[in-house]
This record gives structure tokens, C-alpha cells and sequence, in this order.
């Protein structure tokens, strides 16, 4: 619009300059008003504003966080700017500049960052915003920045008061403590999940039918684990990775597993009517996550299997000369 008034200003009228630039507001408000940019726009305005404050509790830290960092701040902290002078933080509150001040409303983030808010009593006038700041590594300061509702911002940092060396030494070593029982409580939480497993493994281990199977193999070393039946899905899977063992190729692409199954028993599976594909992956499945004869992971090609250790016993006890059987 300002190009539009300016070739109308400088131009005189009934020149082509002067003609064009009422052509084009013309065209121009025509397809303003038919295009819906404005509402558009509005509604992405809204959207992104429901999205930050639906994504606020997903950027809080777990309870047990809070409790830690929380604990770490308790005390006395004296504030710079000076003009904040003390700041006593006792529970979920603190007080500064003299009492005319109170911090509240902790929140401890994901990043480990703290936001609080804050209200101050100045001269008959009543301030309040935001501050946002993190505990230094020593946890003897903390550092960030403060924001007021009317806009303006500014930088609030604290340093720890202890009257002595030895109630610091004291208050340090309490940190140490509470973040090693924090480290503690994670890796026990840890174990807990792997015994808890390993029991669920056992039991299905214990469970199963063994009986069947050993009458079909001779069990070789006093390996006891998981045989399958000859000739079906898992020991034709078997004697595939047994024969890339012997060829000093450990990890074999899973498709091509799939694929040479289904090569070797398409006809029994067109005789038996079921989907040799699906079966073949689902007892794949099986032998890596309940017997655990085989390792998945994954390469820039696609996953990949290979024996563990108690898949190369099964497969000592299987193919006992080395070689894989024929089939």
C-alpha cells in the first residue's frame, strides 16, 4: 500500500504510474478480502498457545528431582543485586530485601533449571514476576535471570552463607550424600527391573515341555537348555546360523533368515495351509526373547541376528560334527 500511495504522490494523475497503482489496490483488496490469511493466522496464534501450555507439566522433573534440588536450596543465600540483600529460602518460600520481598512457587525443570516467582514491596509500589536460574556444581551459588510483568529484566544470582568451614564442609558432604542415594535409588530401581525379569525368565524357563525334546536329541557337554524339533521353523533357523558360524560370519541379516527358511519349507507349508512368512518371524521372536538362542540388534542394512552363548551350545548338541545337517 505505501508503494500504491507514493506512485499516486510523486506521480501526476493520468499518468501510467499513477493508473497502474489504482489498478493494483484494486486487485490487490479483491484478493485480500477472498483469501482467509487473517483467520489463518489467528487460529495458528491459538494453537501455539494451547501447545505451551499443554508442553509446561511435560517440562517439569520427576518428584524425586524436585525433592533433591528443592532440599539444596534451603538456607541462606546472600543476593546480588545487593539491593536484594538476604535471601532466606525455608520450605517452598523465601524471603528477601528485607522482608519486603518473597520468592515462591518452585517449579524444578527437566534441565535441571529452577523457576520461581517472586513479588516485591517498593516504596508504596508493588512489583511481582518470574526468575529463572540454576544451582552451580558445588551447590554453594546459584545464577539466572529475573522478569518482571511489565517487561523489563535484569540478571539475580545467590551465594550460599555457612557461618564456619566446618558446617560448610558439613552441608557439602549432606549434598554428596543426596545425590549418591539419587544415583542409588536409579541403579536400584535398575536391578529391581532385571531381577524381576530374570525371575519371569526362570519361570518360563521352568514351565516349558523339555521331556519331548530330549527324547529326539542327545544331549551333549550336560546342555540342558531349549532344543528344537528337527526339521521344523526354529531348527531350520538354527542350522542357518550354525552354518554362517562355521563360516566366521557371526551376525546374519534377518530378511535373509526369513527368506531361506521359506525357501526350504515352502512346500510343507502349502501342504500344512499357513503363512510361512508370519510364522517364521514370530518364531524368530521367540527364540531371542524366551529361549534367548539368539541376539537381535541393528545395522545401517536392517537387523540382524546372532547366536548367543546358549545358542551356540544348542547348536554343538544339533549339529554335533560341526557341519550343519542337510534338510
Amino acid at each position: 500500500q505505501l508503494i500504491w500511495k507514493n506512485a499516486r504522490k510523486f506521480n501526476p494523475k493520468g499518468h501510467w504510474v499513477y493508473d497502474q497503482a489504482d489498478n493494483l489496490e484494486r486487485v490487490f483488496k479483491r484478493m485480500w478480502v477472498n483469501c482467509t490469511i487473517d483467520s489463518r493466522w489467528n487460529r495458528l496464534i491459538l494453537r501455539n498457545k494451547r501447545r505451551r501450555r499443554s508442553s509446561n507439566s511435560d517440562m517439569l522433573a520427576g518428584q524425586g528431582d524436585q525433592n533433591l534440588i528443592l532440599g539444596i536450596l534451603q538456607g541462606k543465600w546472600q543476593c546480588k543485586p545487593e539491593a536484594f540483600g538476604l535471601l532466606t529460602i525455608d520450605g517452598k518460600k523465601g524471603i528477601y530485601a528485607k522482608g519486603n520481598g518473597l520468592l515462591y512457587d518452585f517449579k524444578i525443570l527437566k534441565d535441571e533449571g529452577v523457576k520461581a516467582k517472586w513479588t516485591r514491596q517498593d516504596g508504596g509500589s508493588k512489583f511481582s514476576g518470574t526468575l529463572l536460574f540454576r544451582v552451580s556444581q558445588a551447590q554453594d551459588s546459584w545464577k539466572g535471570h529475573w522478569q518482571a510483568e511489565g517487561g523489563s529484566t535484569g540478571t539475580w544470582s545467590g551465594k550460599r552463607i555457612v557461618e564456619t568451614k566446618s558446617e560448610r564442609a558439613k552441608l557439602l558432604q549432606e549434598n554428596q550424600v543426596k545425590l549418591q542415594l539419587k544415583q542409588l535409588s536409579r541403579s536400584e530401581e535398575f536391578l529391581e527391573e532385571k531381577r524381576a525379569f530374570s525371575k519371569s525368565a526362570a519361570r518360563i524357563i521352568d514351565t516349558r515341555e523339555q521331556v519331548p525334546q530330549k527324547k529326539l536329541h542327545e544331549v551333549k557337554d550336560g546342555y540342558n537348555g531349549w532344543l528344537p524339533k528337527r526339521f521344523s521353523i526354529e531348527w531350520e533357523v538354527m542350522r542357518i546360523m550354525n552354518k554362517h558360524l562355521i563360516q566366521d560370519d557371526q551376525k546374519v541379516s534377518k530378511s535373509l533368515v526369513v527368506n531361506i527358511c521359506i525357501e526350504k519349507l515352502s512346500k510343507k507349508a502349502a501342504d500344512a495351509n499357513y503363512d510361512l512368512e508370519n510364522k517364521t518371524a514370530s518364531a524368530i521372536d521367540a527364540m531371542v526373547s524366551k529361549h534367548q538362542v539368539l541376539k537381535e540388534s541393528i545395522r545401517r542394512k536392517g537387523r540382524a541376528l546372532e547366536l548367543t552363548d546358549e545358542g551356540k551350545k544348542c547348536c554343538l548338541n544339533l549339529f554335533p560334527k560341526g557341519a550343519p545337517l542337510a534338510g
